[in-house]
């Protein structure tokens, strides 16, 4: 599902949708066919927008540790498609499992996040965030990334870190906010779990996430404080 000022559009209604934007957009140009008017949308209006994206997308690969960016661009793209089946999520549920692990999420959090410049409360969770790769170190510390690669890693990341793009200045690397941590943690499970021999097994998103949280911080503790 795609989501849009919080409301949801499947993938038959986000077609129909760019079909009605196009011949709105050139209602005048009467001898242009429909589809014609669709390719003109898309081709002068959205792509250049997404190349600004890719662009800003480039600067935080580089900054991130360099993945080819071609690589990366098809990541961000996979990712942004990752929880096609969102509708499913049963939100009450998520948050239950949220908060068994509330405790184990935080520390994690602030063991691997930085605090804002100048921030007069470095330990308020507000007031940090986590960078790729921060991420990606707890990731390889927890043993996941047999689960998933460090490219899906880097197109989850940013594609949230993305949403937030009003409050980054050009050259500014892309982080977390804790809220999008969660998230994060959230969507990395769906990925890893979505796929055989885990789907058919753990078939819900809250059983997805609880599978990755128990990883993490139950089947694993030991690991949690390696340096």
């Amino acid at each position: 599902m795609l989501e849009i000022n919080s409301k949801e559009l499947s993938r038959e209604d986000f077609d129909t949708a760019l079909v009605i934007l196009a011949n709105d957009a050139f209602v005048s140009e009467s001898l242009l066919t429909e589809a014609q008017k669709l390719e003109n949308l898309i081709v002068n209006h959205i792509f250049p927008k997404i190349s600004l994206k890719l662009n800003e997308f480039q600067k935080s690969v580089s900054l991130n540790g360099g993945l080819p960016f071609e690589v990366a661009a098809q990541t961000l793209s996979q990712s942004m498609i990752l929880q096609s089946n969102s509708d499913d999520i049963d939100t009450s549920s998520i948050q239950k499992v949220f908060k068994k692990f509330q405790k184990d999420i935080k520390s994690s959090f602030v063991q691997y996040s930085q605090p804002l410049q100048f921030t007069p409360e470095p330990n308020n969770l507000k007031n940090r965030r986590i960078s790729f790769k921060n991420l990606l170190i707890f990731m390889q510390r927890m043993g996941l990334l047999t689960h998933i690669s460090k490219q899906e890693l880097l197109g989850i990341h940013t594609k949230l870190a993305l949403r937030d793009q009003e409050n980054y200045t050009q050259d500014e690397e892309l982080k977390l906010t804790f809220e999008k941590y969660q998230q994060c943690l959230l969507d990395i499970s769906l990925y890893m779990y979505s796929k055989e021999p885990f789907a058919s097994k753990v078939p819900s998103a809250d059983a997805k996430l609880l599978k990755l949280l128990n990883k993490l911080f139950i089947l694993e503790p030991h690991t949690k404080n390696k340096q």
